[in-house]
Formats: structure tokens, C-alpha cells, sequence
């Protein structure tokens, strides 16, 4: 019969036998956990590189993209999914590219029917383009040469003109007004051309980020395509009451860019060059604008996206 004594020793005696056992299976374990680990991890480092692969490779033909231009913005012109972005929501000069919003302006606020008379103040903003004070025309007229020729004074005209209709504010505060209303809070206007305030050219007449230019444009397009159709003209004749004026487009390389269907141009000291394009890509209309490149830079970095994105689709 066992003893107290004897039940009490058994069981520390037992113990010592399992100890060994159950040391060595926690040891087992963690070396077949550690042993696990590696592959674990190149399991879940696989599924990441998956998962970047397929998020880039509807972006993949801009990787080998280098542009002279600090800001570029890429969008569908049907769906306005962002395509490609690169500073897209930084505020910058916008120059000539104000237009696009003056445009709009004008065609919602002036009569039907009006027409615009020059006056002398009108031609003293930087550059001539042949207006002549005291000649009349129409409204779309003298916007369709505002934007082909990227016209100053005609600007001015229309700016000057606006203001009958604009109440207590200028013209230029309505299009600032009316920007942020149709969600373009970015614009901000101080002159209805785009051209620097000062002359030491350090004070924009406009700014904004290329994203809100890109899907101004796209609205402008869709609502007054008859007007910004004829931005993708070369050379366009226009007639006042009394004069017949031959323009060129500030766009002097539209024969290089395929499908384009509208553009603008813009280039001060300030905002140096930009331009945005609306271009027929692979059968997909698509916005693009570049902005702070150069004055003939702005032209090869769209040109540069254009050739991309007709090659991923060819």
C-alpha cells in the first residue's frame, strides 16, 4: 500500500517525465512557426506586389512620362476619372488659360444677340491682334478670336462690356463668383485676359490648379461647342461690322498633336508656359493640361502624352 509519503513523491516523479516531452514539443512549434514565417510573409509581400501591379497598370503608360511642365493633370473627358496627376492641385498662374472662364462668363450673363464695340482702353493690354476702335461684333465672334488668338484686348472688351450687366462687382469678380458656384474653387480672378498685374511680371491675373482648368474646359466644351470647336483651327477668319480679320491659333503645333479638338494656350512671366488640349485618344476623349513648362515645353509635353497614350493603344 502506498503512503502518503509515497503518493506525494510519484507525482513530482511523473511530472518529471512529461517535462521533457512538453519543452521539447513547445520548442518544435516554435521552430516550425519560425520556419512558417518566411514563406507567410512572401505570401502576403506577393499579394502587395499583386495588388501594385494591378493599380499601376492602368497607369503604367505614364511611367516612363518626364515633362518640363511642374504640374500635369489627365482626365476623361466623358467620365472625368482622373488618368493621371502630378501636382494637379496646386494653385499656379493660370495666364491665357483665365479665357476659358471668360468665355463662359460672357455666355451667361451678356444678352442674346449683343454685340461688342472696341474702344480705345480696350487695346492697351500687352499684344495687338489687329482690333480696330469703333468696330462692332458679335459676341461669339469676338470670343472665338479672344481664344484663338489668345487676345488681350479682346478681353478687355468684353470684361469692359460685362460690366453692365454685373451689377456692384467687375467682371472679373463675377467669374470668380461664378467659378466657385459651378465647383472650381481654385479659380480666383483678378482680369478677365490672364495677363500679370504688374510689369516686373510677379503678380498673376489669375491662378488655379490644373485639375479645376481641366474640368472647366470639359464644361465649357460640352456647354458652347460651337465656340470651342473652332479652337483646333490653325488659321481662322473672323469678321467684325467693317474689317475681315485672318488669325492664327497661339497653338502652333496643332498638326503635331493627333485628334485634338479643342485647345487653349497660356503663357506669362509668371505662370511661364500651359496649355490645355482636348484630344480624341483611341477613340476615349481626353483632357489634358500641363502648366509652368515652357513657351514651346508646354506644346512637346503634350505632345509627349498624346504619342503615350495613341502607343499603349495602337
Amino acid at each position: 500500500m502506498l503512503t502518503k509519503n509515497n503518493m506525494t513523491e510519484e507525482v513530482p516523479t511523473q511530472r518529471k517525465s512529461f517535462g521533457p516531452i512538453i519543452i521539447a514539443g513547445l520548442f518544435l512549434f516554435f521552430v516550425a512557426n519560425i520556419a512558417l514565417k518566411p514563406s507567410e510573409n512572401d505570401n502576403l509581400t506577393a499579394q502587395a506586389k499583386v495588388g501594385l501591379d494591378t493599380f499601376s497598370f492602368s497607369h503604367s503608360v505614364f511611367e516612363q512620362l518626364i515633362l518640363e511642365a511642374e504640374v500635369s493633370y489627365i482626365e476623361n473627358f466623358e467620365t472625368g476619372e482622373t488618368l493621371y496627376q502630378k501636382n494637379a492641385g496646386i494653385v499656379r498662374p493660370l495666364a491665357s488659360l483665365t479665357k476659358i472662364m471668360t468665355t463662359v462668363s460672357a455666355m451667361t450673363i451678356f444678352p442674346e444677340g449683343v454685340t461688342v464695340t472696341i474702344e480705345k482702353e480696350d487695346l492697351e493690354p500687352s499684344g495687338d491682334h489687329g482690333l480696330i476702335p469703333g468696330e462692332q461684333w458679335k459676341l461669339e465672334d469676338l470670343l472665338v478670336f479672344m481664344l484663338v488668338a489668345s487676345s488681350n484686348d479682346a478681353a478687355a472688351a468684353i470684361g469692359r462690356s460685362g460690366e453692365k450687366y454685373t451689377g456692384d462687382i467687375s467682371f472679373s469678380e463675377y467669374m470668380t463668383i461664378q467659378a466657385g458656384d459651378l465647383g472650381f474653387d481654385s479659380l480666383q480672378f483678378s482680369n478677365t485676359s490672364g495677363e500679370d498685374l504688374d510689369e516686373e511680371g510677379t503678380i498673376p491675373g489669375a491662378v488655379g490648379n490644373a485639375e479645376d482648368i481641366s474640368k472647366l474646359f470639359s464644361f465649357a466644351y460640352k456647354k458652347y461647342p460651337d465656340i470651342f470647336n473652332i479652337t483646333k483651327k490653325q488659321i481662322v477668319i473672323l469678321y467684325s461690322d467693317i474689317e475681315e480679320h485672318l488669325i492664327e491659333n497661339t497653338n502652333t503645333e496643332l498638326q503635331k498633336m493627333p485628334g485634338v479638338i479643342g485647345s487653349k494656350t497660356g503663357y506669362t512671366d509668371t505662370a511661364r508656359g500651359n496649355l490645355t488640349v482636348l484630344a480624341e485618344l483611341s477613340k476615349q476623349p481626353t483632357i489634358v493640361t500641363v502648366l509652368q513648362s515652357s513657351r514651346q515645353g508646354r506644346f512637346k509635353d503634350v505632345e509627349e502624352i498624346i504619342g503615350l497614350i495613341e502607343e499603349k493603344h495602337d
